[in-house]
């Protein structure tokens, strides 16, 4: 496993004020070949005007053109910012994108409360385009009760059974004292007109350890999917390794969690077919570094001893890295943090692409890096 090559989708130095600082990134490869690049982008981190950008590019990432930016923030007469979006292909030319929408509507408020980590009223959207992208529909809600606050974790992915499952995971709200920390999916017949009651992927009863950024990846022989997690230890107030675990090809059914040996944050794992699975992750320990990682047994072992360094922070010591965090004192070191929030495809069956933000205070952009598998 070797990098093959890297380059940059929007580059932040150069943009306009509007677009120094743009984060969580989605990638999709379309039927006839073109990239997709949906990304939040904004003056600031997390910011109250923050709006959503899509990018394509015809020559395998080489070079990129907005295909739409004119995303309305309001919803329901309110005024939101988009903080996520993801993209999904569902047939040719008839492209999903999901969207996480926050209430801004007060822009003095911070996105999480200082003290409960709850953050503002959120919203889970998805629009609909016929003609890859070029425009879009009303855009609609998706009902998540009897969850009031989630994040938007992944794309929406289209099982084997050809159902679509929606992954989220549910979060305090802004003042909010009773909450249930989960990772869910839900499943549609439809083609998204309709979704069906949560599925617990990861929840801890005692709620001492927190998974967080449900990634998933399918198998593309058998169905089977497996998810990697963020996890939290709630009580000691630090990370514990990268949680994984795996479900049937109609996401009914999922094994109980197990730890990985990766010592990372947010992970993204790709299966490329005959068991092999990539997983790119967020390493924030010193030294601070994006990392891709392979298993041949679908996520099983690791071949650590292979590990492959993506991208270096040049600021090495991330924020909250060297000390005990609280949830709120995470999402002050998130506004600092540097780089992260990866999405990985296939290109083709020696290739991936990863998508990822890097950048500094100033100016955070959304780059690329191509990686050869051996």
């Amino acid at each position: 496993m070797q990098i093959y090559d890297r380059g940059i989708i929007l580059d932040a130095i150069p943009a306009p004020v509007s677009r120094k600082c743009s984060v969580a990134s989605g990638l999709l490869k379309l039927n006839d070949g073109t990239l997709l690049c949906v990304f939040n982008t904004g003056p600031t981190k997390f910011s109250p005007t923050d709006q959503i950008v899509l990018m394509s590019s015809q020559d395998v990432g080489e070079t990129w053109a907005i295909r739409y930016d004119n995303f309305s923030t309001q919803f329901n007469q309110t005024m939101g910012a988009f903080h996520d979006a993801k993209i999904i292909e569902l047939s040719p030319g008839h492209l999903l994108l999901s969207l996480f929408w926050v209430d801004r509507s007060d822009s003095s408020l911070p996105m999480s409360h200082p003290e409960t980590a709850g953050i503002l009223p959120t919203r889970y959207l998805v629009t609909e385009s016929f003609d890859v992208g070029h425009t879009w529909s009303s855009i609609r809600e998706v009902d998540l009760t009897p969850c009031r606050g989630h994040s938007l974790t992944d794309r929406i992915v289209r099982l084997k059974n050809r159902q679509l499952m929606m992954p989220y995971e549910t979060w305090r709200l802004w003042d909010e004292e009773k909450f249930h920390q989960a990772a869910k999916v839900r499943l549609s017949h439809d083609e998204g007109k309709t979704w069906s009651d949560p599925i617990v992927m990861a929840s801890d009863p005692l709620q001492e350890i927190y998974f967080w950024d449900n990634r998933v990846a399918i198998d593309p022989q058998t169905g089977r999917l497996v998810a990697m997690y963020w996890t939290y230890y709630t009580k000691q107030g630090i990370d514990q390794t990268i949680s994984i675990n795996w479900a049937n090809s109609d996401a009914t059914n999922w094994t109980k969690v197990q730890s990985s040996p990766l010592e990372g944050q947010i992970a993204a794992p790709l299966a490329m077919g005959e068991q092999l699975l990539l997983c790119v992750y967020v390493r924030r320990l010193v030294p601070a570094s994006l990392r891709a990682v392979i298993s041949h047994d679908f996520g099983r072992s690791w071949e650590q001893k292979q590990e492959l360094v993506l991208f270096k922070a040049s600021d090495k010591k991330q924020s909250g890295m060297d000390a005990t965090r609280s949830q709120a004192e995470y999402w002050q070191d998130m506004q600092q943090w540097s780089f992260g929030l990866p999405s990985v495809v296939q290109l083709n069956c020696q290739t991936a692409m990863v998508s990822f933000y890097a950048g500094d205070e100033n100016a955070m952009g959304i780059h690329w890096i191509k990686i050869l598998m051996d």
